[in-house]
């Protein structure tokens, strides 16, 4: 596991798909890739090997060969996106806010949700074309081995 910088003395894990109400472990049904395609979706990409480098960017998630691809509004780019990541990673827009780790980034926080049906947390090496770096974007996390990104719930 990694860990980085985690902002509060109480941090509450969020297994990524908990609905609004995070504290009562109530796990929101994991969302197939096909029940994607067409819709616009939030792609939280983090550096594999430095974790507090986060880039963000939305787009439209299309299902190519049964895998989810996301075109991206910024740039046309499509990023290809692991079933690991949308069954396992992916979660609800309302919880964004409360995984951000830097005050300065509620606003976009809040803006980033507004239209979109799912935020995909995933590992990158580097940033597709027309994301948008956001440094401390994120309170904490962990990465396991087997691909699951851990956030933690930190407001």
């Amino acid at each position: 596991m990694r860990w980085f910088a985690v902002h509060e003395l109480i941090v509450t894990l969020v297994a990524l798909g908990v609905a609004s109400a995070p504290a009562q472990g109530k796990k929101a049904p994991s969302v197939p890739p096909s029940a994607l395609a067409g819709q616009r979706v939030l792609l939280i990409m983090i550096n594999g090997s430095s974790p507090e480098t986060v880039w963000l960017a939305k787009g439209r998630a299309q299902l190519r060969d049964s895998l989810l691809e996301v075109v991206l509004d910024s740039s046309n780019v499509a990023v290809k996106v692991k079933n690991v990541d949308v069954l396992e990673n992916a979660f609800e827009p309302a919880v964004l806010p409360h995984l951000v780790g830097e005050d300065e980034y509620l606003p976009l926080a809040e803006q980033l949700t507004q239209d979109v049906t799912r935020c995909i947390p995933l590992l990158v090496d580097k940033a597709p074309a027309g994301a948008r770096a956001v440094p401390g974007f994120l309170g904490g996390l962990a990465t396991l081995q087997d691909g699951k990104i851990l956030l933690f719930q930190v407001r």
